[in-house]
């Protein structure tokens, strides 16, 4: 791993995070970690009202992932690594996870940096359980170009733990108190780092019109880094073995990452089929992948089987290196050539 030194030297004096709280948001993928590194490097840049200015590690209140309770387990390997390299930059690291049981106090305000932790640690931060807990006790599956489950379960448990940050910082008791003082041009919005490449720009426009209180900047699409650029960034570091980041049950996946799923971890594996059965027995219509085959909705474990048998020679590493687009229109085209007919030519085996 490099020393990653070179932003003490030239921008220690200067903090963007003066009158507003800056995370970066962290998925622990090949994007985000790609921002982590270019932060340690002092290359990162961002547009911060209206300029493109870069960012130095001291900018940033803390490099935040929001656990789902159903990321990949690579995934979750990756974290350790991304907590030495926050550590390196002396950049606080937090995980909010999901609470294991009923938190009474999470609504009660911080009052230091120990609490935040603990609230994170203990659940505080989320409203919701383990996505797809959350997701099959309605009986319901994940809808592929909604994105409520990324709001539900990243963007609002992060804006929550703002709101602490900005309270413990600069006083201010709420993210709807410091809406009101930007109206009011008394304070700057919050700023939250989202990584997404360049190449993966139609991931935008499912975005809105955020609150008051908060806005977001993409490092990595100002910067004109697309994926394949991510590679050298991340060897510099010995961390291009990351592997794109998600819910092992995200219905952007390409069905071989099904299968490798069925391979490498069958009790995800086996929990992924029965929410798909738990859903269908509620909605005939409500299969995870949205994929009809002969006009009949086709269940996981058809589509797992039908891609091996196009695929035999197909391994896991290659399936797992090779990145998979979340664009709605690009993930439905590959979805049509992972469910080709057996021996179609256009089926991918990498």
């Amino acid at each position: 791993m490099s020393t990653g030194t070179s932003y003490a030297l030239t921008m220690a004096t200067r903090r963007l995070n003066q009158n507003r709280v800056i995370t970066l948001n962290c998925g622990l993928g090949r994007d985000s970690i790609t921002m982590m590194c270019l932060l340690a490097e002092g290359l990162l840049q961002a547009t911060i009202d209206g300029t493109l200015q870069p960012i130095a590690p001291e900018d940033i209140d803390a490099i935040v992932f929001s656990n789902t309770g159903c990321e990949w387990d690579h995934t979750y390997q990756v974290l350790p690594r991304a907590r030495a390299l926050a550590l390196l930059m002396g950049v606080r690291f937090v995980v909010l996870e999901k609470a294991a049981e009923v938190v009474e106090d999470r609504d009660e305000p911080a009052t230091g940096w120990d609490r935040i932790e603990a609230k994170a640690t203990a659940g505080a931060y989320h409203l919701r359980p383990a996505i797809m807990d959350d997701l099959q006790s309605r009986a319901t599956v994940v809808s592929l170009g909604k994105g409520d489950c990324t709001d539900n379960h990243k963007i609002q448990p992060i804006r929550k733990f703002i709101a602490d940050v900005a309270r413990l910082l600069h006083g201010v008791d709420s993210n709807a108190s410091w809406s009101s003082k930007v109206r009011a041009g008394l304070r700057l919005p919050h700023l939250t780092l989202i990584g997404i490449a360049a190449d993966e720009t139609s991931r935008l426009a499912n975005g809105g019109h955020g609150p008051d209180y908060v806005t977001e900047a993409y490092p990595l699409v100002e910067m004109g880094i697309a994926k394949p650029d991510e590679a050298a960034i991340l060897r510099r570091w010995g961390l291009n073995d990351v592997r794109k980041s998600g819910c092992f049950m995200c219905p952007y996946q390409p069905i071989a990452w099904y299968w490798a799923l069925s391979v490498t971890q069958p009790d995800a594996w086996a929990r992924a089929v029965h929410y798909e059965d738990v859903a269908l027995a509620r909605n005939a219509k409500m299969n995870v992948t949205g994929v009809r085959i002969d006009g009949v909705l086709a269940r996981l474990p058809q589509l797992v089987e039908r891609w091996r048998a196009a695929n035999p020679e197909a391994t896991v590493d290659a399936v797992l290196d090779k990145q998979y687009s979340r664009c709605n229109k690009d993930a439905r085209a590959q979805r049509k050539v992972d469910t080709a007919t057996v021996g179609h030519a256009a089926l991918v085996t990498a």
